[in-house]
C-alpha cells in the first residue's frame, strides 16, 4: 500500500536529495555516450548519442537516430546523423543545465505506401534548447526540444521534435 500513498510531490522531495549533492560535472575533457529516444503519436526515435565537453560552458555532442513515422496511409523510415554544439546559458554548477543548441542533420529516408516506394537523401539545420540533469555520480538525463530548418526531405521542410537521452560517463 505504500505505492498509493507516493504522490508526485513526494517523489520530487526524494528526488530533490540527489539532484541538490550532486557533484559539479561541466568539466573540460568530460565525455559521454549513452541511448536518445522519443515517442509521440505519429513519430518514434530511438538513437545512440556521443558528447565531449570542451569548457564549462561549451560541448559538442553528435547523435545518430533511427526515426519511424507512421502517417495516414503511408509509413517513412529516416537515418539520420546529427552533430550540434551546446553553448550553457545558466547552470547551477551543481547539477542542472540549461544549453541552447545548434547543429546541423544529414540522412536518408524512405516511403513506403501500397502505390509509392521511394528513397532519398535529406539534410539540414537544427536549433534548440537542452535541459542537462545529473540524476547519479555517473549519469545524467537530457531533454531537448528542437526544430528543423530547411530539410529537404519527403515529407516535411519542418519538423518540431523532443528526445529525452541517458548518458554515461565514459571517463
Amino acid at each position: 500500500m505504500l505505492i498509493k500513498k507516493i504522490t508526485p510531490i513526494s517523489f520530487l522531495f526524494l528526488a530533490f536529495p540527489i539532484l541538490v549533492f550532486s557533484q559539479p560535472r561541466h568539466v573540460k575533457g568530460m565525455q559521454m555516450g549513452g541511448f536518445i529516444f522519443s515517442n509521440s503519436s505519429s513519430q518514434t526515435t530511438f538513437g545512440v548519442a556521443y558528447q565531449n565537453y570542451f569548457s564549462n560552458s561549451l560541448s559538442l555532442k553528435c547523435n545518430g537516430f533511427y526515426e519511424s513515422i507512421a502517417k495516414q496511409t503511408t509509413s517513412y523510415k529516416n537515418y539520420i546523423i546529427n552533430p550540434e554544439a551546446l553553448y550553457t546559458v545558466f547552470g547551477n554548477k551543481n547539477s542542472l543545465y540549461l544549453n541552447v543548441k545548434s547543429g546541423v542533420f544529414a540522412g536518408t529516408g524512405s516511403a513506403k505506401s501500397e502505390i509509392v516506394k521511394e528513397n532519398q537523401a535529406f539534410f539540414g539545420v537544427d536549433l534548440g534548447l537542452s535541459v542537462e540533469m545529473f540524476i547519479l555520480p555517473k549519469f545524467k538525463i537530457d531533454l531537448d526540444v528542437d526544430q528543423r530548418f530547411y530539410q529537404k526531405a519527403l515529407f516535411a521542410n519542418y519538423r518540431y521534435g523532443y528526445t529525452v537521452s541517458l548518458l554515461y560517463f565514459l571517463n
